[in-house]
Formats: C-alpha cells, structure tokens, sequence
C-alpha cells in the first residue's frame, strides 16, 4: 500500500466468523458473505488529517447554526418535493384527463376504473370522476359491471404467498407487494374467510425483569461540548465530513408484535421464532447522508472485531480520496471494545472521536438501526443462518437507502437541537 492509505504491518490477531466489511456502493458476491475467521493486520502510516472544528462558538451561536439547519432543510425538502405553479397544476389535470379519456376510447372492452387507472397513471377515484361527467354529458362510454373477481392465477399466487410459513410474519401491506393485483381489504377478507386467519397479537413472556433506567445526570459537559461542535459544524459543511460507527444485535428469535393465526389455535408467543437464544451481531457505518459500510458476525464484536472493521475501511475510504482529501472524523461510543488498547494505539486513532456515556442521540446511526430492526422482524421464516446473513445484508445495501436519510438527518438535527438546549442553554 501507498504510504499515504496505510501500510499493512504483522498479523496481530484472527477475528470471530463474520463476513468480509462489505461497502453499499459495491456489487454484492456469494464470497463476501461467508462466515469466517479473519486475519487482522497492523496498519500504520495513516497520513490524514482529522476534522477539527472550532471550538470558540457560544451555544446560542451553535443553537442559531442548528436552527438554520432544520429551516434549510425544510426548504430543501420542499424544493424536493417542488411546488407547481397553478399553470403547471392546470397542465397536469388536463393530461390526466386526456389519458383517461384515450385510455377509454381506445379500449373496446369494458374496463375497471382500476385498469384504466394503471393504464393511464393516475388514481381510480379520478378515473370515477371524469366517467361520472361524461356520462353527465352524455357522451359515449362503455358500460362496466362490478365484478369482485381475480384470474385463477392471481387467488393461486395469494394463496401460495398465505400459506407458505415463511409468510406468517407478514402484515396485508406486505402481502399486497408481493400480489398487487389485489387490494389490501380483498387480501385480509380471504385470510379471514378461506383460510380462517386472523391478525392476533402474540403473547408476550418476558425473558428478563425490567432494568432500571441508566442515570444520565452526570454528564461530561466539555467532552458533551466538543461532540455537539464536531456534529453541527461537520453537518454545515454538507459532505462526507462526519462518520458514525455502532453495532447492533439481530437475534434470530425476534418476531413482530402480531401475526397471522386461526382463531381456535393457540397463540404464538411474541420473541420465540427459534427455540436457540442465537444473534447475529453488525457493525455499521454511515454518514450523514447514506449507509457506507457494515460488516456482519456470529457473535458479539471483540476488540480484534472492531480493528479489522476500522483498519479495513479507511484503508479502502482514504484510498478514495487521494487527490481530493477531506478531514474526516469518526463517532462513536465509549464500548469497552471501542476503547481497547489495540485501538487506541492505532494509527487511525486520530480520526476517531468518542461521545459521552449513554449518549445514542449523538450518533445518528441509532436511527437507521430502529429501522433495520423493525424490517428484520418481519423477514421470511428461512431455515439456515446463511440465509438471515444474506437477508442482512440486502437490508442494509438496498432497504436503508439515501431516500431514508432525509428523515434521519431531520430527526438527528432536532436531537441535537434538544440536547443542547438541555445541557448547555441552562
């Protein structure tokens, strides 16, 4: 390696199974995902310079750049979305209309406001409306009888996508991506009726007694400082400027809240989709704007864990950036793997920077993994762990996109909001 990436050095320790550190922006191969031990290596000559805000602003200037923040994001998010003037809302009715009517006059057979909806692309209400004026108007219009059926083909897709076990975690929205051709009311009315199903809650047995809530009144204020700072000015340069870095446990035996089940059986219970208490464990990283890398283990992220993931990613990162450098920083929390003496004696200490305990609203992180979460307690019953690897995966490649971050980035600004005005405007 160049001595400006970082030279690798001699082994100093083999890490847990886990997969290789798989970049978003990368083809994904059957090879990254295997499960095994890794040889991590000591990396040096890390020769690149950290993020250093200024640390001389007051907290009413920090809460005033936060404040303008969230306001440049609302205007960005509306000029996103895009406003129309009242021409080009005219424009849009009358291009609607047109398609519906050609839709209809074209179409010699009688068709449903939903098909001349997706034929045209537009919502059935509208199509309802523009049929009810001509009819109005008494132009001519084919004549269309209701009829509340689908092709054999359609009820057996549905049918094979109820009864198939890997669904039973599946709510009707879920089950309406997979059959689009019918609606969500058709869909729960047959679950109900043919199959005899009902969307229950399942029993909850709590596996451990509630813990006392962590104290959080002793909180370091100069390094809780320095973190604010780092993240507001990082967010005003509107780049890749500052990372955040955590790890989040899946267990295998996590299930949604409810799911689908006759009525006369007994309920399944809430957290026991396998009988092995098992987990697969991911180390994430991202920035402000998309996921940019994670790795997948088999257990719990030692200290070994965490150098390879660290030294394999700026590596590859810092090698991007060769002939345009940026600082760069790195946040995350104050784990006892984080803060390991294989890490602090790195060379790619300098481009870390650790939050204050107990700190999660700092790192924007926290808000993708509730997401990953909630997806991954829906995820098809599969019958290896391969399988959930792969799954995992896919979630984090394609399922947290950019899209996303928009509502992360908002919700982190107004955390950050939140915290400041706590601890430091008093």
């Amino acid at each position: 390696m160049d001595s400006g990436i970082g030279r690798m050095r001699g082994p100093i320790g083999e890490t847990s199974r886990c997969t290789g550190v798989l970049f978003c922006e990368d083809q994904l191969l059957p090879e990254h995902l295997v499960l095994q031990r890794r040889h991590a290596y000591e990396v040096d000559d890390l020769n690149h310079t950290p993020f250093a805000p200024s640390q001389r602003l007051e907290p009413t200037e920090v809460a005033d750049m936060l404040d303008g923040l969230l306001e440049e994001n609302k205007k960005e998010r509306r000029r996103v979305m895009g406003k129309p003037t009242r021409e080009e809302r005219l424009q849009h009715v009358r291009d609607v209309h047109r398609r519906v009517l050609h839709s209809l006059r074209t179409n010699s057979s009688a068709q449903s406001n939903r098909e001349v909806a997706l034929d045209a692309g537009c919502h059935p209400q509208t199509v309802k409306r523009i049929t009810q004026w001509m009819a109005n108007s008494s132009l001519p219009l084919s004549e269309y009888v209701y009829n509340n059926t689908h092709s054999d083909a359609t009820l057996d897709t549905l049918d094979r996508s109820i009864s198939d076990p890997a669904s039973a975690m599946l709510s009707v929205v879920d089950l309406k991506r997979r059959v689009p051709e019918c609606s969500k009311r058709f869909i729960a009315r047959r679950m109900r009726r043919v199959h005899g199903l009902r969307y229950l809650k399942m029993r909850r047995e709590r596996k451990d007694p509630k813990k006392d809530k962590y104290n959080k009144t002793n909180i370091d204020t100069k390094l809780l400082r320095t973190v604010l700072w780092t993240s507001v000015q990082a967010f005003a340069r509107n780049n890749e400027t500052l990372l955040f870095l955590d790890e989040c446990e899946f267990a295998l035996y996590q299930t949604p809240d409810y799911s689908w089940m006759k009525a006369d059986e007994e309920r399944p219970v809430y957290n026991r989709r396998t009988a092995e208490e098992t987990a697969l464990h991911v180390v994430a990283l991202c920035s402000q704007e998309r996921m940019v890398a994670f790795q997948v283990f088999e257990k719990h992220p030692n200290r070994i864990d965490i150098y390879y993931f660290l030294s394999t990613f700026f590596r590859r990162w810092l090698s991007g950036q060769r002939r345009r450098p940026r600082p760069t920083v790195v946040l995350l929390d104050n784990a006892g793997w984080h803060v390991a003496n294989v890490v602090m004696k790195s060379s790619f200490r300098k481009l870390l920077l650790y939050s204050v305990p107990y700190g999660y609203e700092l790192n924007l992180i926290e808000l993708t993994f509730s997401k990953a979460k909630a997806e991954w307690r829906k995820r098809p019953v599969v019958e290896s762990v391969e399988r959930e690897v792969e799954f995992l995966a896919e979630l984090f490649r394609t399922r947290i996109g950019e899209r996303g971050f928009e509502g992360y980035r908002r919700q982190y600004l107004r955390q950050l909001r939140e915290v400041l005005g706590r601890h430091l405007l008093v």
